[in-house]
């Protein structure tokens, strides 16, 4: 094949850029190991622009117009003959892949005449151009309404070519591409044209700096290799003229392909474009099995082979033949099973093949097996061929037909059975079982909740999604697979609410509280309306909660004032308390009782309270006399304890019943008082008498008397 020279030839019908020699000049490219050519045009002056890639390819001006424009320095082509080139150089001859890179600037064109950005690589100046023409069309597209191509403006024009792929950019953006290839004859080999196409005054273009580069800048277009087609083994009888073949292979890129035979022998010839191979065995005696391979490549690297073999028969061969025959109808739940059995005349190698049967049939040697299911019932299409060692072959088909099976797939097990309504924030575990008759074994399980995968084995789990769930809707679906059976079952899953009971804070258990203690408790329901709650506590005698002292109902808050929600008579003083409270709302919607046990020890209700009374340590202990007394209904009483003792007061009645007794636990030195306040019990529970009232301060008691009048 003679191999395709590739020459750069380059004539930009452009017209060239100005640039401001007041201010530095912008560069727009650079030189690396890629360029082969850069002018800035920033001489200014003068009939050579220098080109500044180190290759030497300077450009000779003729009827040069140096301009200014913008801060570029540039060339302007106003439509005469004006126009600069290189010298021939070997640096752009055979570039297979190369970038022409050019700014320019527009500043007007004619109807016909108009400006090329126009590479050539052939002598043939229609071979290929692209640009602005007046009609601006390019590969057959219309660019009038690309924005990019505007007069009065600078622009960056880029056209890269690989193989046979040329691509157009006009500022960076593609605006086309399509199958490039240069003519077949050069006017200037290695030669660099810039000029104007049809002289004609009207027009005026720019043109800054020109970069030629030998790799495609936009690394994008990488060339992709060539790949065959499938192909077979040739089978081609003894003293053959001409036989005549075909391989192809796919190009991405359009490049030109080319065929060529790496192995194989001589009688065989394959077209270097068209990939036609001529087999002539003519004189080749048969009976042989010879190795082929071939190349193609597209002319940029890209190459693939493919590897077959010749298959020249012996004379006479005959085919080989069927010696067993298989079973046409089975049972659906039947293994369907055909040893085949062959004879050769030649006693070549027989081999098998499965040409058509239903989904899941196999051949593995010469045995062809199948396991048919109960929705596949009815007529198959089967064929068998057998093939000697060259080629000869026979063909069995037959009709093979599925009948019922006395077994169907079932679920033998479900759990839950039917649709099920659970609770928030639980976890509900699903299981199925399938069977075929009594047998379990084969299943494949697939599962799903609201159509998303879950799981794959016989069983899952769903977990709902906390306590904002209820009056969700979830559905459960799960398939056995068995061969190509299924069968399917969904649950309905309703999610109803779970209600969060109350849990208490404070206090804690052994706590000691008084009358002016407070209960707290707090709330995490979501669906529980605090704005609208309210709350009743319970106090027991016992852990238990079966013998009842009392209870508040109707509280709004989620704590309690010991001494301002209670009567004194409610709770015994001194003793151990159990309570719990539970919680509603005005919708009527009760999320229980406490699950915690609270216990705490009540001492007793504000009647008595104790308060220091000054300072200094008392040198010994006393106990003053009650003032006023008589009294109604409030009287203190001064005492001091003259070292650090367990105190207690008990005031009893004339006949030494015992009305209140208050330990105070351990009170360090000092004056102190107490005040009792008759009241706190109710109006007229204590009635007018004479009161004893004593002071136990370790080992140390005193008792007085006091008066109560009503």
């Amino acid at each position: 094949m003679k191999q395709a020279v590739y020459n750069l030839s380059v004539i930009f019908f452009i017209l060239m850029l100005c640039l401001n020699v007041s201010n530095a000049q912008t560069n727009n490219y650079t030189v690396d190991s890629n360029t082969i050519a850069l002018w800035r045009f920033n001489e200014a002056t003068g009939n050579t622009a220098y080109d500044i890639s180190g290759n030497g390819n300077h450009i000779i001006i003729t009827g040069e117009d140096w301009v200014l424009d913008e801060g570029a320095v540039g060339l302007r082509f106003n439509g005469t003959i004006d126009s600069c080139y290189t010298v021939t150089s070997q640096s752009l001859l055979h570039l297979p892949e190369f970038t022409i890179e050019a700014r320019i600037k527009i500043i007007s064109f004619t109807l016909y005449t108009g400006e090329y950005f126009q590479p050539f690589i052939s002598g043939n100046n229609t071979a290929f151009q692209f640009g602005l023409t007046s009609d601006r069309y390019l590969f057959g597209k219309s660019l009038a309404s690309d924005p990019q191509c505007t007069t009065n403006q600078w622009i960056k024009v880029s056209f890269d070519c690989a193989g046979m792929v040329g691509r157009l950019f006009i500022n960076d953006s593609l605006v086309a591409c399509d199958k490039w290839m240069p003519g077949a004859d050069s006017i200037a080999e290695g030669i660099i044209k810039v000029g104007f196409w049809g002289p004609d005054p009207t027009n005026n273009l720019l043109i800054d700096e020109i970069r030629i580069s030998n790799t495609c800048r936009h690394n994008d277009l990488i060339n992709k290799a060539p790949v065959f087609n499938p192909a077979v083994d040739f089978i081609v009888k003894p003293d053959t003229f001409q036989f005549v073949t075909y391989l192809t292979a796919q190009d991405t890129d359009h490049d030109q392909l080319h065929y060529d035979r790496l192995v194989g022998p001589q009688f065989i010839e394959i077209d270097i474009f068209s990939a036609s191979v001529t087999i002539d065995t003519r004189g080749v005696a048969g009976g042989q099995r010879l190795p082929l391979s071939f190349i193609v490549g597209d002319g940029r690297s890209g190459t693939d082979t493919v590897s077959l073999m010749l298959i020249i028969p012996p004379i006479g061969n005959r085919p080989p033949a069927f010696m067993s025959y298989p079973q046409t109808q089975i049972a659906g739940d039947t293994k369907f099973t055909y040893i085949i059995r062959t004879s050769d005349p030649d006693s070549d190698t027989v081999t098998c093949a499965l040409a058509q049967g239903p989904t899941g049939m196999s051949l593995n040697g010469d045995t062809l097996s199948w396991i048919p299911s109960g929705s596949v019932q009815g007529d198959h299409n089967v064929s068998v061929v057998i093939c000697d060692e060259w080629g000869k072959a026979d063909t069995l088909s037959f009709v093979l037909t599925v009948v019922g099976s006395v077994f169907e797939n079932r679920f033998d097990y479900l759990q839950p059975f039917g649709d099920t309504i659970i609770y928030e924030n639980t976890i509900v575990p699903f299981y199925a079982c399938a069977t075929y008759g009594n047998d379990s074994t084969g299943f494949t399980y697939f599962w799903t909740i609201d159509n998303g995968p879950v799981s794959t084995t016989h069983r899952c789990t769903l977990v709902t999604t906390g306590y904002q769930s209820a009056g969700e809707v979830h559905f459960v679906s799960v398939t056995a697979y068995r061969d190509l059976d299924s069968l399917s079952y969904t649950w309905r899953i309703t999610i109803r609410n779970t209600s969060l009971p109350p849990v208490l804070v404070d206090p804690r258990p052994s706590h000691v509280l008084w009358g002016d203690s407070a209960l707290s408790w707090t709330i995490s329901d979501p669906d529980f309306h605090k704005e609208a709650a309210l709350y009743k506590l319970d106090f027991y005698e016992d852990s238990l909660f079966n013998r009842h002292w009392g209870f508040i109902d109707s509280i709004s808050d989620t704590f309690a004032i010991i001494n301002k929600q209670l009567e004194v008579w409610m709770l015994p003083e001194s003793a151990w308390i159990y309570w719990r409270v539970s919680a509603r709302d005005t919708t009527d919607y009760n999320i229980g009782v406490s699950k915690e046990t609270g216990r705490f020890f009540f001492m007793f209700f504000t009647d008595i309270s104790v308060e220091n009374a000054g300072p200094g340590k008392p040198a010994q202990f006393e106990l003053g006399q009650n003032t006023p007394n008589p009294f109604n209904p409030v009287t203190v009483v001064p005492f001091a304890i003259a070292q650090k003792s367990p105190v207690s007061i008990t005031i009893r009645d004339i006949q030494g019943r015992l009305i209140i007794k208050r330990d105070y636990g351990i009170i360090d030195p000092g004056y102190y008082r107490f005040k009792w306040d008759v009241q706190t019990r109710g109006a007229g529970s204590i009635p007018t008498g004479v009161y004893i009232y004593t002071l136990k301060a370790g080992t140390w008691i005193q008792t007085k008397k006091m008066l109560l009048i009503q």
